[in-house]
Parts: structure tokens; sequence; C-alpha cells
């Protein structure tokens, strides 16, 4: 083999190997890159759900309290009403109580 010939080969695969290293270089950044970008897609994807989550539980407790007083002012009418009834009911009791006892 000629010297040329070996010169020639000596630098193709020098030249090769600076191929290959530069394309596990590029990987290496490509990886990182992805990873980096995953990771900041996640973070704003979590950032996201955290803040709906934020939203949802405001109106979940704005819900609860308008619920709760609802309910308040409904069992308070139902009070008044058994009050107003039991009232009734112990005036008509009142007065049997006095007719026995006067009438015997």
């Amino acid at each position: 083999m000629s010297f040329e010939a070996i010169t020639s080969i000596a630098k193709a695969e020098e030249e090769a190997k600076r191929t290959v290293e530069q394309a596990y270089v590029q990987a290496r950044e490509l990886i990182a890159k992805a990873e980096s970008e995953g990771k900041a897609s996640v973070d704003n994807a979590l950032k996201r759900a955290e803040d709906e989550l934020s939203i949802l539980k405001e109106k979940a407790e704005k819900k609860s309290a308008e619920d709760i007083d609802r309910f308040a002012d409904e069992i308070g009418q139902q009070k008044e009403n058994l009050l107003k009834t039991a009232e009734a009911r112990l005036d008509k009791a009142a007065t049997l109580v006095v007719e026995r006892i006067v009438n015997g």
C-alpha cells in the first residue's frame, strides 16, 4: 500500500472519529435540551393544574357557603313555623285544661 493511501485512510479515520464525537456532543445537547423543555412543560402543566384547582376550590367554598346560608334560612323558617304551631297548640291545651277544671 502506498504512503498516500495510508495517509488518506488515516485522515478518513480521523475525520470519521471527529464526526462521531461531534454526533455524540450534538446528541447530548439535544437530550439536555429535550429534558429541559420536558421539565418546563411539566412545570407549566403543574402550575396550570394548581391554578385550576385553586379556582375550583374557591368556587366549591363559595357554593358551600351559599348552601349553608340557604339551609340556615330554611331551618330558621321551619323553626318559626314549629314554634307558631306549638304556641297555638299550647293555647288550645291551656283552654282545655281550664275548661275541664271549671266544668269538672
